[in-house]
């Protein structure tokens, strides 16, 4: 009886010390070495629905994989990368029916009219600075890639580029490039600390954003060290209407926009001995609501404003791959 009580208690036991968790305060910091190359597979889920005169919903996943590679560390650890875009792989879809795919790894491959900026960021690249706490402090060549993304000579694309590049402004990109920035003192186990930013978005205003991270505990098997830190955040619109004016026909319309408070929340881990993020995950969800009416209806005509709702669920991942890793995961086949 007690021999079947041990055996019956090994697989529990096992379980338990899978993933130990180390209760020592720990020191979260990047490390850096020139001629390091770390390489990142960013993915992103977007699911968007559309209800107005017609719902609608999109789905959008696109990955990338960019690698960074270590050009110089001051005295102070900060780094300066080189940021490359390997691979880029998109599929958008909609419920009305279309489908389109891109795979810059697949030579049989082809950008369909709508990819085709996207599949001109391979071979792109950027630099940025970054302090040992995460923080992006200098960001160079980020303009060229996103002159590259809408690069076309029709009416509406040159309008939308004006429009990206005004939301897409460099202070912008640095704090979408941050995947945290973690406390330059050691922490405890449950402590918390947090962040709070503007975001500038070009003609639709600005994002109040505030995060809060915490540190949950250290994972000391299977190796590496890995801190565990939960996030959770919320974003709010500042007040004032957005300038639709580089939009084509906008000048015919009075247009209202609504960005209602977005909440998010995620997990991230980080390699402690290394100094770098060897995971993370996080979703986000908004809700839009924008009102479009004619300035001058004509004689006569009834003509309601129309109101369109949208909602969006994002989910973002992002993970250090191997120096022999592929870029990405194999799709799962149809129908399974």
């Amino acid at each position: 009886m007690r021999m079947r009580s041990i055996l019956l208690a090994l697989p529990l036991a096992g379980s338990l010390l899978a993933t130990p968790l180390a209760h020592d305060d720990v020191r979260l910091a990047w490390k850096f070495a020139k001629g390091d190359v770390l390489r990142y597979r960013n993915s992103t889920k977007t699911e968007q629905t559309i209800s107005g005169p017609a719902e609608v919903t999109n789905t959008t996943e696109m990955q990338q994989l960019i690698e960074e590679t270590v050009r110089s560390v001051d005295e102070d650890g900060s780094a300066t990368l080189h940021c490359e875009w390997k691979a880029v792989r998109m599929h958008v879809s909609s419920s009305m029916g279309s489908e389109i795919d891109y795979d810059s790894t697949d030579a049989a491959s082809t950008p369909p009219d709508a990819l085709k900026g996207v599949a001109k960021l391979v071979g792109l690249a950027f630099e940025m600075r970054m302090r040992p706490t995460g923080e992006i402090t200098e960001l160079e060549g980020m303009d060229e890639a996103l002159a590259k993304l809408f690069e076309s000579d029709a009416p509406d694309v040159g309008a939308m580029r004006q429009m990206m590049s005004e939301m897409l402004s460099e202070e912008t990109m640095k704090r979408s490039l941050e995947a945290a920035v973690l406390p330059s003192h050691a922490l405890k186990e449950g402590e918390e600390w947090k962040r709070a930013i503007a975001i500038p978005l070009g003609p639709l205003g600005k994002l109040d954003a505030a995060y809060v991270y915490r540190y949950e505990g250290l994972a000391t098997a299977p190796a590496p060290r890995t801190a565990k830190i939960g996030l959770e955040f919320t974003m709010k619109a500042a007040t004032g209407q957005p300038d639709f004016s580089a939009i084509p026909g906008s000048e015919l319309l009075d247009i209202a926009l609504d960005i209602g408070d977005s909440t998010g929340k995620g997990t991230l881990e980080f390699d402690v001995d290394a100094g770098r993020l060897a995971r993370s995950s996080v979703e986000t969800e908004i809700e839009l609501t924008m009102e479009m009416k004619l300035k001058e209806a004509p004689e006569g005509a009834d003509m309601p404003p129309m109101e369109m709702h949208i909602e969006m669920a994002m989910r973002n991942d992002m993970r250090l791959l191997g120096p022999d890793e592929p870029a990405f995961e194999p799709r799962p086949k149809s129908g399974k």
